[in-house]
């Protein structure tokens, strides 16, 4: 069973209305250092679970930073309203992935202001997405 940061990965680059702007430039954590925006990056920020007295209950719930970053606010705006679609409510079982509940928590505007000597500034909007998901828990009888 895959990890939810790889269904993220996955549905942001199947995602056409989110590859319509970006192609296919969705990465973990960091964008190479010489890619123009736009691009989408994502981080996983905690992974919380539950455990009764004797395991975990095998549904924790992950939560990712979904950063969006393009030069351009009207682009920003559309590939923002992109990915809030692809993720949102989203849900899926199958033999890959088990994800019980996508569902957004926050959603802010993080400005990247124009470096000196520089024209253009870096638009960016950053979603807090949570995913409760399957995992498989050991049985430690």
């Amino acid at each position: 069973m895959a990890r939810p940061e790889q269904w993220l990965y996955e549905r942001l680059k199947d995602y056409t209305d989110v590859t319509d702007i970006i192609g296919q430039n969705v990465y973990p954590q960091f964008a190479p250092q010489e890619l123009d925006p736009p691009f989408v990056t994502f981080t996983l920020r905690s992974t919380d679970r539950t455990y009764n007295t004797k395991k975990q209950d095998g549904v924790p719930r992950s939560t990712f930073d979904v950063n969006c970053w393009s030069e351009d606010f009207d682009e920003l705006v559309t590939l923002a309203d992109a990915v809030r679609t692809a993720v949102d409510g989203y849900r899926v079982d199958d033999e890959t992935h088990k994800i019980r509940r996508v569902f957004i928590d926050d959603e802010t505007d993080i400005p990247d202001p124009a470096e000196w000597g520089f024209e253009e500034p870096t638009y960016g909007r950053q979603f807090v997405l949570v995913v409760s998901h399957v995992e498989t828990v050991p049985n430690y009888t």
